[in-house]
């Protein structure tokens, strides 16, 4: 449940929900990313694989 709240909190880096709840949770748990997607480090998650 609190991944989902996380989400509500982040900026409109990206408009995907599914992509943004994985942000939420890669910020919570301390965790990289593994995407292509450059909009993805916008929001100053690690991401791995640009």
């Amino acid at each position: 449940m609190r991944h989902a709240e996380a989400v509500r909190a982040l900026p409109p880096h990206h408009r995907d929900p599914f992509d943004r709840f994985l942000v939420a949770q890669a910020e919570l748990e301390g965790l990289a990313l593994v995407s292509k997607d450059p909009a993805l480090s916008a929001y100053g998650v690690r991401v791995v694989w640009r």
